[in-house]
């Protein structure tokens, strides 16, 4: 699994990646999945989702609104949450 996220992230951060290229693939069903996948138990794992998304947000503006957006709403349950 670290291969491939570091296959991933080496894919985001590259240089010679073009962005309208990769907004064909990064697009608003794979961020919300990788936000999903913060829920694992493995510290490593979610550093690098943390590492990944970072730099999507930071590579890729219109999809910016949309991360902020999704964060938000993994957050909400926890707010209001009435227990």
């Amino acid at each position: 699994l670290h291969i491939v996220y570091e296959f991933f992230l080496r894919f985001v951060v590259s240089g010679s990646t073009e962005a309208k290229v990769a907004r064909k693939f990064i697009d608003t069903n794979l961020i919300t999945r990788f936000l999903e996948l913060f829920d694992s138990e493995d510290p490593r794992e979610r550093d690098y989702l943390k590492t990944i998304l970072h730099r999507i947000y930071g590579k890729f503006m219109p999809h910016r609104a949309f991360i902020r957006k999704a964060i938000s709403n993994v957050f909400y349950p926890f707010i209001y949450e009435t227990e």
